[in-house]
C-alpha cells in the first residue's frame, strides 16, 4: 500500500462507493462478506499510512495526505451501520 498511496487519492471517492455498496447488504452472500471485509480493511490500511506519515514527518517516505478532506463522518456512519 506505501508505493501506491500517492496515486490513490482520485480512487478514494470510488472505494467510498464500493464501501457503502457492500456494507450497506446483508451480506449473506460470502463474496460480498469478503468484498465488505477487504473494503474496512483498505481504509484501516490507509489512516495507518496516514498516521505513520503524521508521526514521522522527517522520514524519507513521507507523503503528503490523501485523505485529509475525506468526508469521515459519512465513511463513520456506513463503518458503524454495516456492523
Amino acid at each position: 500500500m506505501e508505493l501506491n498511496h500517492a496515486h490513490m487519492g482520485q480512487y478514494l471517492d470510488k472505494f467510498f462507493k464500493v464501501t457503502e455498496q457492500f456494507l450497506s447488504r446483508n451480506n449473506e452472500d460470502e463474496e460480498d462478506k469478503k468484498v465488505a471485509q477487504f473494503s474496512i480493511e483498505l481504509w484501516s490500511i490507509l489512516c495507518e499510512v496516514e498516521v505513520n506519515n503524521a508521526k514521522n514527518p522527517l522520514s524519507g517516505n513521507r507523503r503528503p495526505s490523501i485523505i485529509r478532506n475525506f468526508n469521515w463522518q459519512g465513511l463513520a456512519t456506513i463503518l458503524l451501520n454495516g456492523l
